[in-house]
């Protein structure tokens, strides 16, 4: 058993192979030094009606790769970002219209732009961000949906369009059947299409196809194909068009499907009454939701995926939460997606704590396919008024990194079409956690996104280690999915026992499956045919070691042996003969604990620790492995992470750690205090005999200020062998600096920093320069007159479980500006005294002002050898 922590480092030397070509483990350590721009984080990058320029999709572009981000996804959406009767009065590229000459000189002036600064693009495949259709989707192949009246009557017929199925007997009399649209419209969609921009039928072959040509055809004709860098993929974003229950040929396919006529079963549907008895109605409600299911998996996500790889791009999906089956809908895109929200989602009772791989990720592992996405930490305007910042994503990010999620979106980076100086500027309305370079702490946390590029760098590599596949509705963390149909037709038993995925190749010893927590899907459903599937598995190859039965016989990669792991995650993955462990504390306290490693190679290979954060490697100096399994004990600070690495055998270049013993110093100042100019603060050095927020300031220059300011001190450092400096509490990012060099950027907890060499013994000059969010200068400008015209009506969302009060109540989103002044569009001097501009006002007051500053204490920890 060995000990370690991660703040400690020493040189690791590469050997390269006698070949000179890079080894799966050599490429690891390459991928890991110099992460390529490809594996970093994508954005979900909202144009906003006719908001867009040129000028500033390019500095937008040039924010994202100097952040080390892989691209972005375009959206076009509403132009004050989300739904509001509302609309903006000063579009900046007026004629602007979505699909129209100008919108697709914009799109390929960012493609080229893309392609000129090596980044990937994507583009969701309508308006709006749900879910497929346009202005070229006719009543008659838009979504539709029973209807009926009784006797003679006409039912309704929505947006003139009505077809006659039959007149059905029912316990009430006679009723006359038919359907008609539903009349849904993508949204938010932009102006000029949002009254007319049906949603396609999803399960008609024929509205996809018009959808689909549509796009892609609009592509062609621009001379925008497929590249990347370039625009490498479209998105389906999730769903949220609302159900369907009718189709042209939905008689005739439930016939063929599932062997009997519906019609005279239709007033099951409308609650009626038969006399089929309820045994009988219950099949057939399942047999009608499971006729939908398939034709939209066939006709809409199926047809999707061949059309678009057919023209050379890649399908992104989200398939979630829809009137669809989500596992047959996974195996129909190149990159599933899940998604996750910061703080407290709308649905939820409780914060988000990063993005389970749902569907997407299990499927996806399952059928070979490497890469899992997610929409990643999208923000409910009560968590987010211009208010989070790094520091509160560490431990949803690193969740969600541990359960095999290794493509994250980043929701949102805004477009901003006007000058730099209007900050924050556009918004997608109240939602999002708000990237970009228009973020005051934009600058000094480009750690976080290295931190995502390095992570991701990785954990594109290779496969994850599952030993478990599960069916349909197997939601377990580390498993692998397939979905039913694929299950009978795409797996078989190898000679040494194991179950192959004969399209993908992973194997697996253990096939999860309960049976009796599947007799829903009796009846007239393929579950017959999987449960004899699954008993002749038992009969025929368990005594070879195939498991079939409950998780609780899985193999375990990672496994916590004693101590404090609670809140400990982490997901296993293999290159080549490598395999590397993800292992992150998603808690706010440090953990001490014991873990064992499952090595995947067949040899006893070398520990090694990787530190995503700083870059560091180094080797364990002590280490044994028993049946394959590696004992390794860890100290993790709170929010902690790192790789544990087995690549090599032997124990070559150790170097083991001598044993320290730590002292701390609290720095109590005095401090110097100085601001940035141009954010409303004094502009001379503030003495500042202790630490306290910005907000317990008199001024309001202060009090409100958002943006950076700087601390100065004398450092007193005594003999030492190794030092390092704990700030304590920051709000929200902090640059260090000793003797006017910069030793590095800490983004969030704990605010601890290794000085990278020993300071000699004597006073040092200290300077720490922190960065706050947007939110304080918000709230102060809104003490001032305002040059903006807003929306009349307040904008809420239904309402909002507030876990601090554990009631619900409604919640005011805020209003959106609808006219900007022309000193703002000319990029003049303002006529107020306004030092931010947004496109959307959220509802905040002083009693929402954030914590800001250095607040501290501030440490010196001194290390000696024992």
């Amino acid at each position: 058993m060995f000990k370690v922590m991660i703040t400690a480092a020493a040189a690791l030397t590469t050997v390269a192979t006698a070949s000179g070509e890079p080894s799966p483990a050599e490429r690891l350590e390459t991928l890991f030094d110099s992460p390529p721009q490809m594996r970093g984080a994508n954005a979900w990058w909202h144009w906003q009606g006719a908001n867009v320029t040129k000028s500033g999709i390019t500095r937008d572009l040039q924010s994202m790769r100097d952040a080390g981000l892989s691209g972005a996804t375009i959206f076009n959406i509403q132009d004050v970002g989300w739904d509001c009767e509302e609309r903006m009065s000063t579009p900046l590229c007026p004629g602007l219209e979505y699909m129209n000459d100008k919108w697709w000189d914009m799109v390929s002036f960012a493609v080229a732009e893309a392609k000129r600064l090596g980044l990937e693009l994507g583009l969701h495949n309508c308006p709006g961000y749900s879910t497929s259709g346009g202005p070229w989707i006719t009543p008659e192949l838009g979504m539709k949906k029973l209807v009926w009246a009784k006797g003679d009557q006409q039912p309704e017929a929505k947006l003139g369009f009505y077809r006659d199925i039959a007149r059905v007997r029912t316990k009430r009399g006679v009723y006359r059947f038919g359907y008609t649209c539903t009349g849904k419209n993508t949204h938010p969609s932009p102006p000029d299409v949002e009254a007319g921009s049906l949603e396609a039928d999803k399960m008609n072959a024929k509205a996809v196809g018009v959808h689909i040509d549509n796009l892609l055809n609009g592509l062609a004709a621009h001379g925008i194909s497929a590249s990347c860098p370039g625009l490498a993929f479209i998105l389906m974003d999730s769903y949220e068009a609302g159900d369907a229950s009718w189709t042209d040929d939905f008689a005739q396919e439930f016939m063929k499907r599932r062997g009997y006529d519906p019609v005279p079963f239709l007033p099951v549907i409308a609650k009626l009454g038969t006399d089929f008895g309820e045994e009988r109605e219950e099949r057939f409600r399942r047999d009608f939701e499971r006729t939908k299911n398939e034709l939209q998996t066939e006709r809409h996500y199926k047809v999707f995926k061949e059309r678009l790889n057919a023209a050379g791009f890649k399908f992104h999906l989200e398939p979630y939460s829809g009137p669809f089956d989500s596992y047959e809908a996974s195996q129909f895109c190149d990159v599933p997606m899940t998604e996750f929200w910061v703080g407290l989602p709308f649905w939820a009772k409780e914060p988000s704590k990063g993005g389970a791989c749902w569907f997407a990720g299990p499927v996806a592992r399952a059928l070979g396919r490497n890469v899992t996405g997610a929409e990643s930490f999208t923000g409910y305007p009560i968590d987010d008024p211009f208010a989070i910042t790094p520091r509160d994503l560490k431990i949803p990010l690193d969740a969600t990194l541990a359960r095999g999620v290794n493509r994250l979106s980043l929701h949102h980076w805004e477009h901003q079409p006007l000058g730099a100086r209007w900050r924050p500027g556009y918004s997608m309305g109240p939602w999002g956690t708000h990237f970009g370079e228009n973020q005051t702490w934009h600058e000094p946390a480009k750690g976080f996104y290295r931190y995502i590029q390095r992570c991701q760098a990785l954990l594109q590599e290779g496969e994850m280690r599952c030993d478990a596949l599960g069916l349909s509705f197997n939601d377990e963390d580390g498993t692998d999915t397939l979905p039913l149909s694929n299950f009978l037709t795409n797996t078989e038993v190898t000679a040494e026992g194991r179950l192959r995925v004969k399209s993908s190749g992973r194997e697996y010893s253990l096939l999860f499956f309960e049976p009796s927590a599947e007799r829903r899907f009796a009846g007239n459903t393929p579950w017959d045919a999987v449960e004899k599937k699954c008993f002749d598995l038992v009969r025929d190859y368990e005594k070879k070691g195939l498991k079939v039965g409950p998780m609780s016989k899985r193999t375990k990669y990672f496994e916590i042996a004693n101590g404090d792991g609670d809140g400990v995650m982490a997901s296993c993955r293999r290159a080549g003969d490598a395999a590397f462990f993800f292992v992150a504390n998603t808690t706010d306290r440090p953990k001490k604990f014991a873990a064992n490693f499952r090595q995947v190679a067949g040899k006893d290979f070398q520990p090694e620790i990787w530190n995503p954060e700083s870059g560091e490697k180094r080797r364990i100096g002590e280490w044994r492995t028993e049946n394959g399994v590696t004992p390794v004990e860890l100290e993790l600070p709170a929010e902690g992470s790192v790789f544990v690495v087995f690549r090599e055998e032997g124990v070559r270049f150790c170097r083991r750690m001598p044993d320290l013993v730590a002292t701390e110093a609290v720095l109590d100042g005095p401090w110097t205090l100085s601001f940035d100019a141009d954010g409303g603060a004094p502009t001379n050095a503030i003495p500042l005999p202790s630490l306290r927020s910005w907000t317990d300031f008199a001024e309001s220059g202060i009090r409100y200020y958002s943006g950076t300011a700087t601390y100065e001190t004398t450092l007193e450092v005594p003999e030492g062998r190794e030092f390092a400096l704990d700030l304590g509490d920051v709000r929200d990012v902090a640059e260090v600096f000793l003797d006017g060099e910069r030793i590095g950027a800490l983004w969030h907890a704990p605010y601890r920093i290794e000085l990278p060499r020993a300071p000699k013994p004597g006073r040092h000059a200290l300077k720490v320069r922190v960065t706050n969010a947007w939110t304080n200068r918000l709230i102060g400008d809104e003490k001032e007159p305002d040059d903006c015209i807003l929306s009349k009506k307040m904008l809420g969302f239904g309402v909002q479980f507030v876990q601090s009060e554990g009631v619900k109540r409604e919640i005011p989103h805020g209003r959106a500006v609808v006219r900007i002044p022309d000193e703002i569009l000319k990029n003049a001097p303002r006529s107020v005294n306004r030092f931010a501009f947004s496109s959307w006002r959220y509802i905040l007051s002083d009693k929402d002002l954030r914590p800001a500053g250095l607040l501290g204490p501030v440490r010196l920890v001194v290390k000696n050898l024992k």
